[in-house]
């Protein structure tokens, strides 16, 4: 099973799996369950706007990380590899442009540490295909 395998694609997906476990573990009671306090000083539809939008990310990084574990096998399609990338690279790109932009310190924004490994698995991964 094991033969043929792409292990650069098998450590994105791993990589993008852990970091599927953390946002959903770690980062929902930190972030997405605080936005149904009904004591948040939020409208109704920016509260449920942003809480969909959490759980819209929690289904893109297990569908990444699943993409990856794909196209890690031998004889499968690199297609969703360079998806997987390509999504990762875009994470990547604005996380670095909103804490540039909006001069974020570290801690706030910290998404770039995830997404920087995981494209960089990738595009390895995607040239030695």
């Amino acid at each position: 099973m094991f033969i043929g395998l792409n292990w650069w694609l098998a450590a994105a997906a791993l990589a993008s799996f852990v970091t599927f476990a953390i946002h959903t573990f770690v980062g929902t009671g930190q972030i997405a369950r605080p936005l149904l306090d009904p004591g948040l000083k939020l409208s109704s539809v920016s509260r449920y706007t942003n809480y969909y939008c959490w759980h819209l990310v929690t289904i893109t990084l297990l569908a990444q990380a699943a993409c990856f574990a794909w196209a890690a096998l031998p004889s499968r399609a690199p297609d969703l590899a360079v998806l997987a990338t390509v999504l990762a690279a875009g994470f990547l790109a604005w996380n670095i442009t909103l804490n540039l932009w909006r001069r974020l310190p570290i801690a706030v924004a910290p998404q770039w540490v995830f997404f920087a490994p995981i494209t960089i698995l990738g595009a390895v991964g995607l040239a030695t295909w």
